[in-house]
């Protein structure tokens, strides 16, 4: 299934190969800047809006693919029958208006990508009346508010995942 990653600036979803062949989508990349909101979605169904303009739908099994909508154009990865669905909220200059992946550990990997924005979200508030930096739906100014690389684990695992629980081998 679907991880979600940072690379530098950039969240990046990483497709394995029979994803990227049924969605017609290569990995997709992200700048941190263009993130909105990051949550759980205990219920897929609610991961969804719109209909779906490409991908792979076995009902009640997978959801992959790009769904259009009168905002934009959403990419979900969900399979309904596991944990909870990690949609992450964009805005320009992302391609897509909400990214949606299955996730086996989905409330860390909301806690390690909202870390991660914090420090934006810290480098953009400026004056007397600081923003806290805890809040995931503020965002930097621009690209620029980036204060550099995110550490991600030395053995390579997604984020969220558990040390004892990542085999290097997926989920």
């Amino acid at each position: 299934m679907a991880k979600l990653t940072i690379d530098g600036d950039e969240l990046v979803v990483r497709l394995a190969r029979w994803e990227k062949a049924a969605a017609r989508q290569a990995d997709i990349r992200v700048p941190l800047a263009a993130v909105d909101r990051v949550a759980v979605q205990p219920d897929a169904w609610r991961a969804l809006r719109g209909v779906r303009e490409s991908g792979v739908v076995i009902p009640g099994t997978l959801w992959l693919g790009i769904w259009r909508h009168p905002r934009g154009r959403d990419f979900a990865a969900v399979r309904p029958k596991r944990r909870g669905v990690v949609c992450v909220d964009l805005h320009r200059p992302s391609p897509f208006a909400r990214v949606s992946a299955t996730c086996e550990y989905p409330e860390p990997t909301v806690a390690a990508l909202r870390k991660a924005l914090s420090p934006a979200v810290a480098a953009a508030t400026d004056g007397p009346d600081p923003v806290p930096a805890a809040d995931p739906g503020l965002r930097p100014a621009g690209p620029d508010g980036v204060q550099g690389p995110v550490a991600l684990p030395p053995d390579g695992r997604p984020l969220g995942a558990p040390a004892g629980a990542w085999s290097g081998q997926g989920w």
